[in-house]
């Protein structure tokens, strides 16, 4: 979480595990609007399931909002299986950013 004094705040490393150099993990823990799609899908996930939530903290610190949006009539999960997200136009972030972000957030 970011707060309003730029002030970045982490958490649920109380449900980090530590993964074997080889292998794929089933099952969710963690804040639903960091899942990763695979998780979402109830598929096994990898590491790169740790880049995924890496670029959905990359669009919150840089934009300021999470990515995947939900309210009272849906949930986060609906709209990362359909990977519908937009990043804000009125934020002066770069070409470089944005491009590198559509490309962490693939299944």
């Amino acid at each position: 979480m970011i707060s309003a004094d730029l002030e970045v705040w982490l958490s649920d490393l109380g449900l980090a595990i530590e993964m074997p150099t080889a292998g794929f993990y089933s099952g969710r823990a963690g804040t639903p609007c960091y899942y990763p799609y695979e998780m979402v899908k109830s598929l096994t996930y990898d590491f790169r399931a740790d880049v995924w939530c890496l670029g959905v903290l990359l669009v919150e610190m840089l934009f300021g909002c999470l990515p995947f949006v939900a309210d009272k009539n849906r949930d986060y999960s609906q709209s990362i299986m359909k990977l519908e997200y937009t990043l804000p136009t009125n934020k002066k972030v770069s070409a470089e950013a944005r491009d590198l972000i559509t490309k962490i957030l693939v299944p």
